[in-house]
């Protein structure tokens, strides 16, 4: 719980490490990749900082989604399900 972690082609990729790969995939986020590529250290200060605040980001979810994702992170249900 420390940290997210990416595994690509055999290379891990953890906190703010992982955000290049994973945005590169996602519609318009070459540039957003690009830049987190450029400053690893302000990807990491980011990642840290949303992983710090995570109970007051996840307020305006909805419980439900709120009580989904509890069910993944504890491992009683299946990821992407």
């Amino acid at each position: 719980m420390a940290s997210w972690h990416l595994v690509e082609d055999g290379a891990i990729h953890s906190g703010g490490g992982a955000f290049p790969p994973v945005l590169a995939r996602l519609p318009g986020g070459r540039p957003l990749a690009r830049a987190s590529e450029r400053f690893p250290g302000a990807s990491d200060r980011l990642y840290s900082w949303v992983a710090d605040h995570r109970s007051l980001l996840g307020r305006p979810m909805p419980a439900s989604a709120r009580r989904w994702a509890d069910r993944v992170i504890s491992g009683s249900r299946p990821h992407g399900r």
